[in-house]
């Protein structure tokens, strides 16, 4: 990536302006002092781009940095920006409601955000992203500090082209922005100058498409709460649970429609939804378009399942609590964050790459049968694999899924990834006041059905034999 194109691209981030109108309605949260995120700009970032000459081979350059894109929910917002783990501060800074600090980060640096309020920190890089020519996978926070809201502001991190060209840049099923509405919802989305760019209702349990300009500041308010969430299926993302966190039994997000599972499927054979359970536990997935359930799908306990759920937009509820994931092709590589709450276990899937754990106090931790205590900003390393992840208090994990070429059988680096990360503070939020509809709505007995529409039938034809046989027309 070049000096001047990195250039336009800060040009372009640190344009957003400030832009504040009261929220209507507020989460009710408890309070924390300080607001802490932590992340790990990946350590072999890089450029990808079209053969030189015709059947040549594709062009690759390093890339030195990622980009952490901080924004303000709330005005006069104190922010720190610390390298670990020799926790030497970085930057400090205000930021106002929309308003916007940018940082480029070296490759492999560990790196903690601590605020007073709830900020929109999101991590990120790639050769192929900085030129506006890739797409990520993440949830946003929304301006509470959770993910699921009435008010989000956040950055539209997306592709400027949405078609196949040389290789696949864009792949995503619809728009890049998705809005599911957990309860009835009008929603309007704002540009960080004060305009309006979208507005339309949302029913329950209903989902909206839209696309904003790349790489820009907006503000979405929303009669109900929602959950918003960017998608493609070239990467990776952990779905939060709708009671909070990450372990629990419902979830809402986009999906991969059956076309888009099998484009080059030579070069992306390993994508897959992942579902983790400690104990045996059924998923029901439903289509929210249709809604129609899909065919269930059995999670063993302490194991993974990988699957496919072939539709545009679902909702899974399972009858145990799980963490759900959607897995990304190695090929492809990405970032994907997640959380477990203090007392929590869970089964972690690790990918080819590297994963590591944060904690923000002192934790006791178990991975499998090994017992480490952290210290504040510790951080704990992760092997590939699946393993059984246990906490005494809240934890963040960052998952670092390697792209390789699956060609030569090397790693080649990253050319785009992204994650909008949570706060440890975010998992403590629960929704126990949400007004719920149940996803998985009754089936029609279409049996019945059909022997009653057959019992009608000869009821007809009798009652109209008769008639004719009593001369009436």
């Amino acid at each position: 990536m070049g000096s001047r194109s990195l250039a336009c691209l800060l040009v372009l981030l640190m344009g957003f302006a400030s832009f504040s109108t009261a929220s209507p309605w507020k989460i009710s949260v408890r309070a924390a002092e300080e607001y802490v995120y932590y992340g790990y700009v990946p350590e072999n970032i890089t450029g990808t781009g079209p053969p030189a000459t015709a059947g040549g081979p594709l062009q690759q350059w390093p890339v030195d940095h990622g980009l952490l894109i901080i924004l303000g929910n709330e005005d006069g917002t104190r922010v720190k920006v610390y390298r670990l783990p020799e926790k030497r501060l970085l930057e400090e800074f205000s930021v106002n409601k929309m308003g916007n600090v940018t940082l480029s980060l070296p490759n492999a640096t560990f790196f903690r955000v601590s605020s007073d309020n709830p900020v929109s920190v999101t991590l990120v890089g790639g050769g192929n992203l900085e030129r506006v020519e890739a797409m990520i996978s993440t949830f946003f926070t929304g301006t509470e500090g959770g993910y699921i809201g009435r008010e989000f502001i956040f950055p539209s991190v997306q592709s400027k082209t949405m078609t196949f060209a040389w290789r696949v840049y864009a792949v995503i099923p619809g728009l890049p922005f998705k809005i599911y509405a957990l309860e009835e919802s009008d929603v309007q989305v704002w540009e960080a100058n004060g305009e309006k760019v979208f507005e339309f209702h949302l029913a329950q349990n209903k989902f909206r498409e839209f696309q904003p300009k790349p790489f820009r500041a907006y503000r979405l308010t929303s009669t109900g709460n929602v959950m918003l969430q960017t998608f493609t299926r070239d990467s990776p993302s952990f779905y939060p649970a709708v009671e909070g966190g990450f372990v629990g039994t419902l979830f809402y997000g986009t999906c991969v429609p059956k076309e888009l599972w099998t484009i080059a499927e030579w070069w992306t054979g390993n994508l897959a939804f992942i579902a983790t359970s400690t104990e045996n536990a059924k998923l029901t997935p439903v289509n929210l378009e249709y809604d129609r359930k899909l065919d269930s799908v059995e999670v063993p306990a302490e194991t993974n399942d990988s699957f496919k759920l072939e539709a545009n937009h679902i909702a899974i509820k399972s009858d145990r609590p799980i963490l759900f994931m959607y897995k990304s092709d190695d090929s492809m590589g990405g970032v994907a964050s997640m959380g477990l709450k203090a007392g929590q276990t869970a089964y972690l899937v690790v990918p080819l790459g590297y994963t590591y754990a944060f904690a923000y106090k002192e934790t006791v931790v178990n991975v499998d049968d090994v017992t480490v205590r952290l210290q504040p900003d510790g951080i704990l390393p992760i092997t590939q694999g699946v393993h059984r992840l246990a906490t005494s208090e809240n934890l963040l994990v960052q998952v670092t899924n390697i792209a390789k070429d699956v060609a030569t059988n090397t790693f080649v680096g990253i050319n785009a990834f992204g994650a909008c990360l949570p706060s440890a503070q975010s998992l403590d939020i629960t929704y126990q006041g949400l007004k719920l509809k149940s996803v998985v709505s009754e089936e029609l007995p279409w049996a019945y059905i059909g022997g009653a529409a057959t019992a009608v039938a000869v009821v007809a034809v009798l009652y109209f034999a008769k008639r004719k046989r009593s001369g009436v027309a």
